[in-house]
């Protein structure tokens, strides 16, 4: 080779050289920005956690929680990856760095299919599940997902849906579709249209469910006997179930309510000016899990007096607010008889209780005990969902969406259904519905407690 070839392999080999090093230092600066786009996520989270979770968690806490449920999910493939870190006793600014640091250390593994930031809501996925059953974290393509089929016109079958132990629990309303095709209240669901439903969120499960009006989707349920079966069930010709109906049966009038809408205080009562309400008057509520807080108030309000006590919360950052009837009532039947089943939660066992503890001589319910949901959840994300409890504004920066459990409801009295749910008044002794075990709101066991955290 002559002395010029020499020297053109050379400045080729520089070349290459420089080009290397320019690629590699540009993929590092890349990384770097993806790593702090997925710490930022996570500590983010970890904030909103921090300040109003109803339970008392730091961000060290937090952050060292979800990296551990990280592994548990197979998050950390190959004999080589480092332990889950324990943050716990460090300060923010030192929880922060040391997440960053593991995360970067996964994201490298071999084997490794998840970018920092899937890294990172896979995190908040799988610990905020374990926080209790409603605080959850959609991931920004679930969320995504979530919007784009709510935004779709379509209709379901008529059924609401409780997680229960990592299980999804079918309640059909009365004379619903799913009703009609053989789901019977408390029946199991396995799969939807072949797919298996464990380890969803209730909110992906509704968009599968979901479809164009009058076309049928495959639900695979489980018997309480333990028999499987296969039910083909016909959507609803509707693209936009109505959240009440009234109607009239040989007693008078039966008001079903789906789901607790706002404004729906004021839409019943003006449905109900040209009916007669003041004989036997059914509220079914078969089904119904529950919606707006300030809905369930606003519907008990039309049948209670000035002053009546519906619901207390109780959450960490805020002074308690008891809710009360502002006007006279304007709906005052003779009898009022409340139908509740195992899939009546939330909204629904605050009406309940109000009516049944204010109007005992005309208010009672009956069927079986309701689910038990006293608690209260904020929704944060891009779109500031916000809660109408408290008075501060929380958004998310990022694409997931956070719901968190932020505060405990009590009825008349300080006695919260959480957990134990409402047994039929028509059925117990003396009318009583809460069971022995049901909590009072003198339990300092029971209320949020400040975060204690070590200061940068």
């Amino acid at each position: 080779m002559t002395g010029n070839g020499h020297r053109n392999t050379w400045v080729l080999a520089v070349t290459l050289a420089g080009v290397l090093f320019t690629t590699s230092h540009a993929r590092a600066q890349v990384d770097d920005r993806e790593l702090g786009a997925a710490v930022e996520i996570l500590h983010e989270c970890s904030s909103v956690i921090e300040k109003r979770c109803y339970y008392p968690l730091t961000v060290p806490v937090v952050m060292t929680r979800a990296l551990a449920e990280l592994h548990k999910a197979g998050a950390a493939p190959g004999a080589d990856a480092p332990p889950p870190p324990d943050l716990t006793q460090k300060t923010e600014a030192e929880a922060v760095q040391g997440a960053r640091a593991h995360l970067s250390q996964l994201a490298v593994l071999p084997g490794q299919r998840l970018t920092p930031a899937e890294l990172a809501e896979a995190a908040l996925a799988a610990y905020c599940r374990t926080i209790d059953p409603y605080t959850r974290y959609e991931t920004t393509d679930d969320a995504a997902r979530i919007d784009k089929a709510r935004a779709t016109p379509g209709s379901g079958i008529g059924m609401s849906l409780k997680e229960r132990d990592g299980s999804y629990y079918c309640y059909p309303f009365p004379d619903s579709v799913a009703a009609l095709s053989g789901i019977r209240p408390g029946d199991k669901l396995i799969s939807v249209d072949g797919r298996p439903v464990k380890g969803e969120s209730v909110d992906l499960l509704a968009t599968r469910i979901k479809g164009p009006p009058g076309t049928p989707v495959n639900l695979r349920i489980e018997k309480s006997t333990g028999r499987a079966q296969l039910l083909p069930v016909i959507r609803e010709a509707g693209t936009a179930a109505p959240a009440f109906l009234i109607d009239q049966d040989t007693g008078g009038v039966v008001l079903r309510v789906r789901r607790f809408e706002p404004g729906i205080g004021a839409q019943v009562s003006q449905a109900l000016a040209s009916q007669t309400t003041t004989r036997l008057m059914t509220v079914d509520l078969r089904g119904n899990q529950g919606g707006s807080l300030m809905a369930a108030v606003e519907l008990a309000s039309l049948f209670l007096d000035t002053g009546a006590e519906i619901v207390t919360v109780v959450e960490r950052g805020f002074p308690n607010r008891t809710f009360l009837a502002e006007k006279p009532a304007l709906i005052k039947p003779a009898q009022i008889s409340i139908l509740q089943d195992e899939g009546t939660a939330s909204a629904s066992e605050i009406f309940i209780a109000a009516l049944v503890m204010n109007i005992p001589q005309r208010a009672a319910s009956q069927g079986s005990k309701t689910y038990g949901k006293g608690v209260l959840q904020l929704v944060v994300s891009q779109k500031n969902e916000g809660q109408e409890q408290g008075t501060d504004i929380v958004t998310l920066k990022g694409g997931g969406v956070l719901t968190l459990t932020t505060g405990m409801m009590f009825a008349k009295g300080g006695i919260s259904w959480n957990e134990t749910g409402l047994q039929p008044s028509t059925t117990t002794p003396g009318g009583k519905i809460f069971t022995e075990n049901a909590v009072s709101i003198t339990n300092t066991a029971m209320r949020p407690k400040p975060v204690v955290k070590l200061v940068d």
